[in-house]
């Protein structure tokens, strides 16, 4: 294995290791569903935000799949 490879696998490996780590801790936290809407400046309602731990294409899916609720 060659130096540059070596150094892409080692990035690789730890960006994979903290976004484990970032959708673990997000799963792990309690949840909660009683959470209120936030007025916005014209008298709506702006519903609370949620967080998709993770990424790429089945994180842009998802989010698109929620914004379209």
């Amino acid at each position: 294995m060659t130096r540059s490879c070596a150094i892409a696998t080692t990035v690789l490996t730890t960006a994979g290791l903290l976004a484990a780590a970032a959708a673990l801790t997000t799963t792990l936290r309690p949840a909660r569903h009683h959470v209120e809407e936030v007025g916005t400046d014209d008298g709506g309602h702006r519903p609370p935000r949620v967080l998709i731990a993770g990424g790429g294409y089945v994180g842009f899916c998802t989010a698109q799949a929620l914004r379209a609720r």
